[in-house]
């Protein structure tokens, strides 16, 4: 994936304070899904199905005229392959989430040049792949230690 964006280590924690919506703090039960551009919430969607808020964030982007290869994705649910592959497809290189990932989930970021984050909670977060988008992150660590 081409896409020239890095952010600082306290961006993706401010993506996951914003994930938290009112709806997911009181049931726990719904998902919210994010976008930011440029460091600011462009827009935030809760559905009780985790792909469904992906298709939503997505779907205002592409019908707003933002360039996805330069938003992060943030979202509240598990990234499996498929939610990945939705992320990778519409061009998005950075996502972010509370929730675990699955091993074909980061298979799928590595091939497709995704900068996955996941277990982002409190001040802490991993990254599974390409690191090289957090900013000093990389000089830290490298891919071969994984």
């Amino acid at each position: 994936m081409k896409s020239a964006i890095t952010i600082e280590p306290e961006e993706v924690l401010r993506v996951i304070e914003e994930i938290e919506s009112d709806t997911w703090k009181r049931t726990g039960g719904v998902h919210c899904s994010v976008l930011f551009l440029d460091g600011k919430l462009v827009v935030r969607s809760s559905d009780v199905g985790r792909h469904n808020t992906v298709d939503k964030v997505v779907g205002f982007a592409i019908l707003h005229g933002i360039d996805l290869s330069r938003c992060i994705l943030g979202c509240t649910g598990r990234q499996a392959a498929g939610m990945v592959s939705k992320a990778a497809n519409a061009g998005v290189p950075i996502v972010i989430s509370k929730a675990a990932s699955t091993n074909k989930g980061i298979s799928t970021a590595d091939q497709s040049g995704v900068t996955l984050i996941c277990f982002a909670r409190g001040r802490r977060f991993t990254i599974y792949t390409h690191p090289y988008r957090i900013a000093g992150i990389s000089q830290r660590f490298s891919l071969d230690s994984r």
